[in-house]
Order: structure tokens, then C-alpha cells, then sequence
């Protein structure tokens, strides 16, 4: 029962959004919207959290870079070299291909990386590690961590930015099941159902990624059951002990909470600063890190 109600405030939710062409909409309708959006994103993480002048003369790591769009920033802000990994094939391949075509004094270079739990590097190989909504994702987390620690010269620093798992919308299912807390309050295999439900509705506009080269639909949740690899639960406050127990520096923190306008701004900036319930009202992490 609980899972059919939720399911219609979904439903209604997510075609009524569609019908008014919102963001979220007009940001997965193609591909190249898609990308234009997600470096737009990572510009602003960069400008809004970070000292973009920082990163000359340095060498740099992109830790999850996709398309490379930081990389290439980060590159032509004045880095001595710039490396950009990510495990998904085809946007290492993108990536390359974008850059040949530029004429930047400094290129990227870009690699698969083939193990989750370790950075093809040597130790001590970079001034400045930055990782912009990749840390949700990362299924080893805890070894990653203590990778950056390694591969980090002394004095060198982390730039980190993602979205915590107890966000409203931390399930990343936005486009699906935009139902807030969904999956603290049904779990994920009951979110998982409903996102399925709703891509075989009919009147549903999927995604572009979730539609095949014939034009058929593409059902990611049919059969799964929770989300795997795909997302992980870490909260700031494990994110932060594991920072420490690994040796490196929390030099600045930006918390961002939810609605951070207006009065439920007022509201929800309080609420952050509540041990037992900061998680929930966290939209967005950035974190400065050094290793000392």
C-alpha cells in the first residue's frame, strides 16, 4: 500500500515536471545538454568552493574526472600536468578525443582506471587532488581515501565535493522517483520499483541514456533490488573520521544545506548544525584537505 501511494505522488510528481520543461528535464533530454550541464556544474563547484590560482604550476589529479571538463579547466588555469582517471571507458575515450581537438599550452591526459580500490599512480606523485560529485559513487571509499593520502605530496591537497547519502534526493533518482528521503523512508528496493514503474508509463519522457538506438526505452531498475555498487551511504561525519584516522587535514569544510534561501533557509541552516539530524538537511560537501 505504502509503495502505491508513493508511486502516484511520483507519477504526478515527475509528469508534471516534465510537462513544464524543468531543469531536470531539459538537462537529460540529450546528450549534449547532459554535458553542457555537468560542466557548468563542476565551474562552479570549482569558483564557489576553491582557489582556482592555487593549481599553477602543480601537478593534478582529476579522481573521477568523466568527460575531463575540470581537467581541461584545471589545465588552463596553469597546472604544470593534469591526469584525469574515471572506470567508465567511453568517457576516458571522450575525454581524449576532446582535448586533441583543443590547442591548450597544457593537455590532460586521460586513463581507465581498472581497480576501485587503488589510484594507478606512483606515491607522492601530485600537489592537488580534485573530485567533484564522485564520492557517492565510490564503492571502496574507505581504501580510496587512504589512496589520496599516498599519492599526495606532502603539503598537498584535496578538493572534494559530493552530495551525502541522507540528502532528500541523495537516492539519485530525481528523474524517476523525486520523492524526498524515499530512500530512508521505503528503502531502496521499494524506490528501485517505483523508478521502474515509472519508466514503463507511457506518457513518460525517459532520459536520453535511458533510450536504446532503435528508440525503445531502456528499464536500468528492472531486476535490481538495491543500489549496489552504483551509490554508497557515506555521511559526512564517517567521511570526516576516515579523513583523520588516514593522516590528512580537514583545512576547510562548506556545508550546504537544503532550501538555503529565504526563511526555510534560516530554518535548515540550523538544522545542519544539529549532530542527529545535520544529515538529512546536507545538499552539498566541499571539503579542502591537506596532507601533512
Amino acid at each position: 500500500m505504502l509503495t502505491h501511494v508513493a508511486f502516484k505522488i511520483a507519477r504526478r510528481r515527475v509528469l508534471k515536471g516534465q510537462g513544464a520543461n524543468d531543469d531536470v528535464s531539459r538537462w537529460t533530454a540529450s546528450r549534449a545538454n547532459y554535458l553542457a550541464w555537468r560542466e557548468a556544474e563542476n565551474m562552479a563547484h570549482l569558483s564557489a568552493n576553491f582557489d582556482p590560482s592555487w593549481v599553477a604550476g602543480r601537478d593534478v589529479l582529476e579522481f573521477g574526472c568523466g568527460e575531463g571538463f575540470l581537467a581541461s579547466a584545471i589545465a588552463a588555469s596553469g597546472a604544470r600536468s593534469v591526469l584525469g582517471l574515471d572506470m567508465n571507458p567511453k568517457a576516458i575515450a571522450d575525454a581524449t578525443q576532446r582535448v586533441a581537438q583543443g590547442a591548450s599550452e597544457v593537455q590532460p591526459t586521460f586513463r581507465v582506471a581498472r581497480d576501485p580500490s587503488r589510484i594507478d599512480a606512483d606515491d607522492a606523485s601530485f600537489d592537488l587532488i580534485c573530485s567533484f560529485d564522485v564520492m557517492e559513487h565510490v564503492s571502496e571509499y574507505r581504501a580510496i581515501i587512504r589512496e589520496w593520502h599516498r599519492v599526495l605530496r606532502t603539503g598537498g591537497r584535496a578538493w572534494i565535493v559530493w552530495q551525502p547519502y541522507r540528502h532528500p534526493y541523495g537516492h539519485h533518482l530525481t528523474e524517476w522517483a523525486p520523492l524526498p528521503w524515499g530512500h530512508l523512508i521505503l528503502g531502496q528496493r521499494r524506490m528501485l520499483r517505483i523508478a521502474e514503474r515509472i519508466i514503463d508509463e507511457p506518457a513518460f519522457r525517459p532520459p536520453y541514456y535511458d533510450v536504446e538506438p532503435d528508440g525503445s526505452r531502456r528499464n536500468r531498475f528492472r531486476g535490481q533490488d538495491s543500489f549496489g555498487n552504483y551509490l554508497n551511504d557515506l555521511t559526512t561525519g564517517e567521511f570526516e573520521r576516515i579523513v583523520r584516522e588516514t593522516g590528512l587535514l580537514i583545512l576547510r569544510r562548506q556545508i550546504t544545506p537544503v532550501l538555503a534561501r529565504g526563511r526555510a533557509g534560516a530554518v535548515t541552516r540550523l538544522l545542519v548544525q544539529v549532530p542527529w539530524l545535520k544529515e538529512l538537511f546536507i545538499a552539498q560537501a566541499a571539503y579542502e584537505l591537506e596532507r601533512i
